[in-house]
């Protein structure tokens, strides 16, 4: 266990009864070597159940664990990512239905995405990609994982191209100069004044 000293504290605990020579040179000493040496080795599997255990400290086969139970295992990604991947997967409750929330859910189910409310319960999502770098995934199994998180009171709309609410506010003209003009998705990706 980190920062344990099994032997001192054994020690510590004998010396104040007052029945042991604890000096280094007695059979009691040489017992309670031996005695650390076996907690030792179990004090330090206990630390690193405890570390698994955690998501935040998980490294091994507890994050793998983690990520069995929540869904995925991303072995291919690094430690840090799995982990912020893990603690927004478990952060999301029945409750989360907020723009900022949902995009949460879907970056811990691997998505990278834009979320934001259109109109009239319809939710728009712009996919800017995913976290899985094995492969490329289709549109489809996209979709397929973010259906977990989305709810099925409000209607979803995807979008997979590279254009993204961020992106037509912080141009020239913003999205809502834009959308009083009543341009349609195509012609705001075109348009040059």
């Amino acid at each position: 266990m980190a920062g344990c000293d099994i032997l001192a504290s054994m020690k510590q605990k004998l010396q104040s009864t007052g029945l042991y020579r604890l000096d280094g040179s007695t059979l009691v000493d040489a017992e309670l070597q031996a005695y650390a040496a076996a907690m030792q080795a179990l004090a330090d599997e206990i630390w690193k159940l405890e570390q698994e255990g955690f998501v935040q400290t998980a490294g091994g086969d507890g994050l793998e664990l983690w990520e069995r139970a929540c869904g995925n295992v991303r072995d291919t990604l690094s430690t840090a990512d799995r982990r912020e991947m893990l603690c927004s997967r478990l952060r999301v409750t029945p409750n989360d239905y907020t723009a900022g929330k949902l995009q949460d859910a879907l970056l811990a189910a691997g998505i990278l995405a834009h979320v934001a409310e259109i109109e009239n319960h319809t939710v728009y999502i712009n996919v800017l990609g995913t976290a899985e770098i094995q492969r490329e995934m289709s549109p489809e199994e996209i979709q397929a994982l973010a259906a977990e998180f989305l709810p099925a009171h409000l209607e979803w709309s995807f979008d997979f191209g590279v254009l993204s609410w961020d992106y037509i506010d912080g141009g020239d003209h913003p999205f809502d100069q834009m959308d009083q003009a009543d341009f349609s998705w195509d012609q705001i990706d075109v348009y040059a004044p």
